[in-house]
């Protein structure tokens, strides 16, 4: 009796994980550069993912993520199961909270194990991150600023690439104008009541993508609470001047459409976030070049009339081994 051949073994993927928003942004974004083809993805069912992800293989993982120990053991299931499913060579993250579960997993099984914080922490690490510090084995990139010593790497970031144009034209005039706050469950109510004013006094088109803040009587131009991720981009593309938070999914936006955004942080005093990282980005984002940035308060015509002159290129940048990295 011939012996039967064994089916083969499928062939090993990288698993990508990566809460929905900017921690999926910056890892869609990084993927090429990292060497990822054909992954697997686990990340949230929501219109964004979606969107980005199409045509793609995509787990969807319980959220919100957020301080929520339910969903934190339901994604650890989750994540046992697929490990157990799939013939997963390695597991990169931008986290948020739905990379711990996952990067535990992964190093339980001896599984190689990347984690990537997110760009919008410069002066050190989030929880998450402050939370696979304490598991060994696994390697740990920053990707701005300069912090964590020996446990943490400078890693590839979402920026490199971007620059300002060494000759930009002239000063555009003010046409047309979008405001996104994006979808963050807080209001940011002090932006408005600052910029409206400015706005108003343009003979300009406005787009507001107002997410969770309520509109004020009289909110100059159009708003909407959420656009889909290609309308966004296509009036960003066409806006000489683009205003928002300083969240990385909106600066990735306006920076690929060649406009320098003017970004205003959410303040955790107002309760507008959970922590002050926007403070952190929007400066050093603006010590780059790559925004003009300043609080609430401070907003001013001057502002806009700045971000409307400035142009960004981008180009290329180079490969990043994760692996050769390590060997080293």
């Amino acid at each position: 009796m011939s012996d039967i051949p064994a089916p083969p073994r499928p062939a090993p993927r990288t698993l990508l994980v990566a809460s929905a928003g900017g921690h999926l942004t910056q890892l869609h974004r990084l993927r090429e550069r990292l060497g990822v083809t054909a992954p697997l993805w686990a990340t949230y069912g929501v219109p964004q993912a979606e969107e980005l992800l199409a045509g793609e293989q995509v787990l969807h993982a319980h959220h919100p993520t957020t301080k929520h120990l339910g969903n934190a053991v339901r994604n650890y299931l989750l994540a046992r199961r697929v490990l157990a499913t799939y013939h997963v060579e390695r597991v990169i993250s931008t986290g948020a909270a739905i990379s711990v579960p996952f990067v535990l997993r992964a190093r339980q099984l001896g599984i190689p194990s990347y984690y990537l914080e997110s760009a919008t922490r410069v002066d050190g690490p989030s929880l998450s991150g402050r939370m696979l510090e304490r598991l060994p084995g696994i390697q740990r990139y920053r990707q701005l600023g300069d912090w964590g010593g020996t446990r943490w790497r400078q890693g590839p970031s979402v920026f490199d690439g971007f620059h300002l144009d060494a000759s930009p034209e002239a000063v555009r005039p003010i046409r047309r104008v979008v405001v996104s706050l994006g979808t963050h469950r807080y209001p940011f109510s002090t932006l408005l009541a600052r910029l409206a004013p400015l706005l108003a006094r343009l003979d300009a088109e406005v787009l507001w993508q107002l997410g969770s803040t309520p509109a004020p009587p009289g909110l100059p131009g159009e708003h909407v609470t959420t656009l889909p991720p290609d309308e966004l981009r296509s009036a960003i593309a066409a806006a000489d001047v683009v205003v928002g938070h300083a969240g990385v999914g909106l600066t990735l936006t306006a920076l690929s459409a060649g406009t320098v955004p003017v970004l205003i942080p959410r303040r955790r005093s107002r309760h507008e976030h959970t922590d002050d990282h926007q403070v952190q980005l929007a400066r050093e984002l603006e010590r780059q070049g790559l925004a003009v940035a300043t609080e609430v308060g401070g907003l001013s015509g001057e502002h806009l009339e700045r971000a409307a002159g400035l142009l960004v290129r981008e180009d290329e940048p180079p490969p990043f081994d994760l692996a050769a990295l390590e060997r080293r």
